[in-house]
């Protein structure tokens, strides 16, 4: 049971930061396109940077196990603000941000440090 999910962790680790990565390098490659519906979304074209940095930053702590939660929360972050842009301006559709966003607080909560836990406080105490 225990391989099955870490296998299972792992597996939705990889597609989580696949299309992150992907969503990021984008932003890189495509700066005018992206710097548009930043606009459009009502969020200003300089923060198209900062979000593709902070999409690439989220990938490489997700897929470091000691910094998985860290990923895991930027991403969620990253992700609610992207649904908020589609919600509040009506443009594009936000099921693949709603997704991202749910798998990011799954393994953000699965892979949180064990130290943190607080069955292993418990025991501390």
């Amino acid at each position: 049971m225990k391989i099955m999910r870490k296998a299972l962790l792992w597996l939705f680790t990889a597609v989580l930061a696949a299309g992150m990565c992907y969503s990021g390098v984008a932003k890189f490659l495509d700066p005018e396109g992206w710097g548009r519906r930043f606009e459009i979304f009502g969020v200003s074209s300089s923060l198209l940077i900062v979000a593709a940095c902070g999409e690439i930053i989220a990938v490489i702590l997700l897929l470091m196990p000691k910094t998985a939660s860290y990923g895991a929360g930027m991403i969620a972050v990253i992700m609610s603000v992207a649904v908020w842009a589609h919600l509040t301006s009506g443009v594009g559709d936000p099921s693949t941000a709603m997704v991202y966003l749910a798998v990011a607080v799954v393994l953000g909560i699965a892979r949180i440090p064990s130290a943190w836990s607080p069955v292993r406080q418990r025991n501390l105490q």
